[in-house]
């Protein structure tokens, strides 16, 4: 068995690792780039037509439970699913893998169908409870519009458990092309429904869009015999995965409350607060998710099998280096999104409906809410070890009281600050978090070769901050000014850590620039087989 002390002797296997996966890494960046720049047109269109009226404060309340659902639930199932899925193939072979993973799946489906059934008769009461700041006639507009959406979910969890089987056999040039096409099919339903059903269009729309994105995963699966409606007997594969998403379900409900608890809070602002909070969160999600996915999703199945196969020592490699990476794209992105969050938003979405007060106030809560890119990225790999070693339990505690803190000071903060706060609390939470999940990976990392990178990437991304600061400045149409001036401050952010000399910005940019946009054998479809 390899050893932590050993780490050293393998810095150049681990390095010689991440050239093979980085491809992969940049292929559901780059995919993911497209599904996020896909959702921020349609981000463009929804604010031009309804900006912070109260139809939008009405579409936000409305889509809160089903996505908390969808991710703090459906969202834990495929990280429940990938070591077991990975074991029995191990194990016991293809076919009882995909035996399991056929039960596994029927059950959830049934179970998808219960919550959709459930939210749509209960709609009332949970949005009575989750939004009481909300008027009467936005209460109702918010019923009529989370009925539609619910069943959403059906099509997010097929997406979300078909994704990681996957995943496991390293299958990614597909699945992370599937959410590119149901995101233009979204707009191509934006733009019929909403000039004939106004804001029920955008939930329709949304609807149909979820529902694509799970169903086109399904026919390879079919088409070769890998699936089939298995929901009697549970299998003890099954059964043991059941068992194992309980602490995970407790933890990953637990992260997801605090856009529900945002919402409640945000209920009692004034009309249109909670619109422009929408905005600004659902902003910040195209580079929380770019920064992350992919670098998370490659790695979390390398980390699940160096941990099954007590390979530490690969494991405390794979898991530094990572966070060295990833801590690059973070510290970038906040020295941009910052002193460029005013033209963002105006060349985004101040159009129509959508007006230059909007603007202030969006671009100000995106700002604050910028600073959790340091969690969340961060978070991306931090989270996915701990899940790799099994310690869910730990995490399951440490959101709870994560959450119960975040209930106390955040009350405070928006006293303090006003809306401000909503946005400073979460960055501030995301921040602890990621430090506490730093403490328990501590005998896996090594902490002044992390210490000397980050201080590295901050120094770069610190130049880049300045530079884009004082660009802003600058008298130019909000385009003309974006594409200024982020390029003008990554050229000073790559050459600051070209001239540092740093390994893993010069690995990356040596990955980058042989990269290939369908890496041979990356996606075994283009040889007719999913399993080897």
């Amino acid at each position: 068995m390899t050893t932590i002390d050993s780490a050293t002797e393998e810095e150049r296997d681990g390095a010689r690792s991440m050239r093979r996966f980085l491809p992969a890494v940049l292929i559901i960046t780059l995919f993911s780039g497209f599904r996020y720049l896909l959702g921020l047109i349609s981000q463009i269109l929804i604010a031009r037509s309804f900006g912070s009226q109260p139809a939008m404060d009405a579409y936000v309340a409305a889509v809160t439970l089903p996505q908390f659902i969808s991710v703090g639930v459906i969202g834990s199932l495929g990280i429940v699913l990938l070591p077991i899925f990975t074991k029995e193939h191990r194990e016991k072979g293809s076919a009882h893998a995909w035996e399991a993973a056929s039960n596994f799946l029927s059950i959830c489906i049934v179970v998808f169908f219960g919550f959709t059934l459930l939210g749509i008769f209960l709609s009332r009461p949970f949005l009575s409870t989750t939004v009481p700041g909300l008027d009467r006639n936005t209460l109702d507009s918010s019923v009529t519009l989370a009925r539609i959406v619910w069943p959403s979910i059906i099509g997010s969890g097929l997406f979300t458990i078909l994704s990681v089987l996957y995943h496991a056999e390293n299958r990614f040039t597909y699945v992370s092309a599937v959410p590119v096409v149901a995101g233009t099919v979204y707009i191509l339903f934006l733009l019929l429904f909403i000039p004939a059903f106004g804001i029920l269009g955008v939930a329709c729309a949304s609807l149909l869009g979820a529902v694509i994105q799970g169903v086109l995963l399904l026919p390879p699966l079919l088409r070769r015999g890998y699936l089939r409606f298995h929901l009697l007997p549970v299998l003890p594969a099954t059964r043991k995965a059941f068992r194992n998403l309980l602490p995970l379900l407790i933890a990953g409900l637990l992260a997801r409350f605090i856009p529900v608890a945002e919402r409640f809070f945000a209920s009692f602002l004034p009309p249109g607060r909670l619109a422009q909070i929408g905005y600004a969160f659902r902003l910040l999600s195209v580079p929380a998710a770019v920064i992350g996915l992919g670098l998370g999703t490659v790695v979390f199945p390398k980390l699940s099998s160096e941990a099954a196969d007590t390979d530490w020592g690969a494991f405390h490699s794979t898991l530094n280096r990572a966070l060295r990476i990833i801590f690059m794209p973070v510290a970038l992105s906040l020295a941009l999104l910052v002193p460029l969050s005013v033209p963002l938003v105006r060349f985004l979405f101040e159009r129509g409906s959508f007006s230059p007060h909007d603007t202030i106030a969006v671009a100000a809560f995106f700002s604050l809410y910028s600073f959790s890119l340091f969690g969340t990225g961060l978070g991306e790999v931090t989270g996915r070890a701990l899940y790799a070693l099994q310690n869910i339990k730990v995490l399951a505690g440490l959101e709870g009281v994560l959450v119960t803190f975040y209930l106390f000071f955040t009350p405070i903060l928006i006293r303090s600050l006003g809306a401000g706060g909503l946005p400073l609390a979460y960055s501030l939470l995301t921040f602890t978090s990621v430090l506490f999940h730093l403490v328990f990976l501590r005998r896996f990392l090594d902490l002044r070769g992390l210490l000397r990178s980050w201080t590295r990437t901050l120094a770069a991304a610190l130049t880049a901050f300045v530079t884009a600061h004082y660009l802003s400045r600058l008298a130019f149409p909000p385009f003309l000014l974006l594409l200024f001036s982020s390029t003008v401050s990554i050229l000073v952010f790559s050459l600051i850590l070209w001239l540092f000399g740093d390994r893993d910005f010069r690995l990356f940019f040596k990955t980058l620039s042989s990269f290939r946009i369908i890496p041979r054998n990356l996606d075994s479809f283009s040889h007719g087989k999913i399993l080897p």
